[in-house]
């Protein structure tokens, strides 16, 4: 994503409302939120709430943590630049992980994906097929808006990334704009995950804890998996709060494994 690097270029040299433009403009016009039929889940579709995850809660051990970093070199820096009593009692590796513990711990998620029709996302995070998958479309918002200016794609690597020169830049005083970076390298994940196609919106959360937000757009469209047999019932009563299309998923006969959406 070549527009990705312009816009990191912008934002490390403090031209934000530059760099969110650049973003803005490649904001897909439709994302996709796959979840299971829960009550709680469908009652906050009627509020217009999506759930944020904490990174413990989410299904990826290394999800906010694709980064790596030298000790023995970080150690030598240290030793120039922390306490020596400090130094005493916490190793190399305590320092950086509490650091990155810290931010990481803090940020809450709610991810998307780029595509509909995408089998193995029904299977994990729609149980099964009997699920739904929520439509947005968030390029629609103001660039102000905070769900415009946190939404990101995730980028997918084979190696994580190396933080070593960013970790001294942040002992710096004043910090270094490039620590910033480290921000940015929590969108990065194994290249496993590149079927899910994901974007992701993060907030800060104070009390590090998972919970609702108020969604600043209705849905665009809902979308039932194939096996939803409750589809009809569970669509009726959100039209009750708010109308937008609705779909069942349903198998096609045609030689490629295709999945069609037809109106409810």
């Amino acid at each position: 994503m070549e527009w990705l690097k312009d816009f990191l270029e912008c934002y490390l040299k403090g031209q934000r409302e530059e760099a969110y433009k650049i973003k803005k403009e490649q904001i897909p016009n439709r994302l996709f939120k796959f979840q299971p039929i829960e009550e709680a889940r469908i009652n906050s579709l009627i509020q217009n709430k999506i759930w944020f995850s904490t990174p413990k809660d989410l299904n990826d051990p290394y999800d906010c943590m694709g980064v790596h970093w030298d000790e023995e070199e970080l150690s030598r820096y240290f030793k120039t630049t922390l306490p020596s009593d400090k130094l005493q009692y916490l190793s190399t590796n305590y320092i950086v992980h509490g650091a990155l513990d810290s931010m990481r711990d803090h940020n809450r998620i709610s991810c998307f994906s780029e595509e509909l029709y995408n089998m193995p996302m029904w299977a994990h995070y729609a149980s099964n097929h009997k699920g739904m998958c929520v439509e947005y479309n968030f390029s629609s918002l103001d660039g102000e808006n905070d769900f415009s200016k946190q939404l990101f794609p995730v980028g997918y690597e084979t190696d994580r990334y190396d933080i070593t020169n960013l970790m001294r830049l942040s002992f710096q005083h004043p910090p270094d704009m490039r620590i910033y970076l480290l921000y940015f390298l929590m969108q990065i994940k194994h290249k496993s995950w590149a079927y899910e196609k994901e974007w992701r919106v993060m907030f800060n959360a104070e009390d590090k804890k998972s919970g609702l937000v108020e969604c600043p757009i209705q849905p665009t469209a809902i979308y039932f998996g194939l096996n939803c047999e409750e589809a009809e019932t569970i669509s009726k009563r959100i039209k009750e709060s708010f109308d937008c299309p609705m779909y069942k998923m349903v198998q096609t006969n045609s030689k490629f494994y295709h999945l069609e959406s037809l109106n409810l």
